[in-house]
């Protein structure tokens, strides 16, 4: 994907689950973006909560990308209180992207949240 303020982007969209027993919120993600060595290239983090159409991917320039992968409740409220067993999709997009080609494969992993 262009985008119009940094050149090519890597996108992953996907949903986060909430598998607790209670409430969480603030779901932060970290993605990694592994090269042919198997080795991380790039890593960025994004809270859930945030998913961006493709419209608004090539529109908005980086620093608002990133301003909206980093707001912490998620779009409406919906990274806060996020009850047992329901979904919030997330948007993590890389930029500053090595050769696309030397890159193999990407991992999405949740590194914190808080229980209510």
């Amino acid at each position: 994907l262009e985008n119009a303020h940094a050149g090519q982007i890597f996108v992953v969209e996907g949903e986060v689950e909430n598998h607790s027993a209670a409430a969480v919120s603030f779901i932060l993600l970290e993605g990694k973006l592994y090269n042919t060595a198997n080795r991380v290239a790039i890593t960025q983090k994004c809270f859930a909560g945030n998913a961006m159409t493709r419209e608004e991917l090539t529109q908005l320039n980086m620093t608002e990308v990133q301003n909206r992968m980093m707001n912490r409740e998620g779009k409406t409220l919906s990274n806060v209180k996020v009850p047992p067993g329901k979904r919030v999709p997330f948007t993590l997009v890389f930029h500053n992207l090595p050769e696309l080609k030397a890159l193999s494969d990407y991992s999405v992993e949740v590194v914190s949240s808080r229980l209510e």
